[in-house]
């Protein structure tokens, strides 16, 4: 058995590639970012042990390894004074918080074309936005591990009542757990989402906006734009007969009741 030793320390690095994986979010270490190694015993197949490196996000760095690797990391004259700032910025965080960020929900693009929303019940594609729901399981011998429901994102956000304020939480959480590369990745989701983004996803505000008699397309088109619902809003939930059980449907020049 191979014990850890006093020069087992952690260590830090630029990512030499993409393809490791923070033990802590489970997400892609992009590459040249920097990322901390934890040690940890492996056993090869042949059943030696030796000392291998769980890789971790600055910010995803386990609690209880979070004193060693300042320490490191303060020791060390290679990294650049704004760089080691920012890194440090990052761990220096408590228990709860990163227990917090771990429960939260956030984007990531979907890794295949398995999962199926739970919102719509039908298919999320390969490479496509997805929101992922985290919850604590506990196996009957008392181990807990977090396991994720999945949504399309514009399904997860059509599901809130304040779809600007949840959409925002996503991008922080998400960009903490770097299921979103960067702030300008954020920023570019953020636009491709703007109709979405500018309602507020709220059917009774809809509801309210239809009233019960028939009204003309273009004055509730006006009406819509007035109070910042997405027209497309609108006709969901007419679609989907949602008027108090009563039946509504487009018509021309009309929302005609039928």
């Amino acid at each position: 058995m191979v014990l850890l030793r006093m020069d087992d320390i952690p260590k830090i690095e630029k990512a030499k590639s993409s393809r490791s994986s923070c033990r802590t979010c489970k997400q892609k270490i992009i590459k040249d970012i920097y990322r901390i190694g934890i040690p940890y015993q492996f056993t090869k197949p042949d059943g030696d042990k030796i000392i291998s490196y769980g890789w971790h996000h600055p910010e995803c760095v386990p609690f209880s390894s979070i004193p060693a690797v300042l320490n490191i990391i303060n020791e060390d004259l290679v990294i650049d004074p704004e760089d080691k700032e920012d890194i440090i910025s990052s761990i220096n965080k408590t228990e709860e918080e990163q227990e917090t960020i771990l429960k939260q929900p956030y984007i990531e693009l979907s890794k295949s074309s398995r999962g199926k929303c739970q919102k719509c019940e039908e298919k999320i594609k390969k490479d496509v936005y997805r929101v992922a729901e985290p919850s604590e399981v506990e196996l009957e011998d008392g181990r807990k591990f977090f396991s994720n429901k999945f949504s399309h994102l514009k399904c997860f956000l059509d599901s809130t009542s304040n779809t600007s304020v949840i959409f925002k939480q996503l991008i922080g959480t998400s960009l903490k757990r770097k299921t979103i590369a960067s702030r300008a990745e954020a920023e570019l989701l953020e636009k491709r989402l703007s109709k979405i983004i500018k309602t507020e996803g709220s059917t009774e505000e809809v509801l309210r906006l239809i009233g019960d008699d028939p009204i003309k397309v273009d004055t509730l088109k006006t009406l819509a734009k007035e109070k910042g619902i997405d027209f497309d809003l609108v006709k969901k939930v007419i679609e989907k007969a949602l008027l108090q059980g009563t039946l509504f449907e487009l018509k021309p020049g009309l929302i005609q009741k039928m």
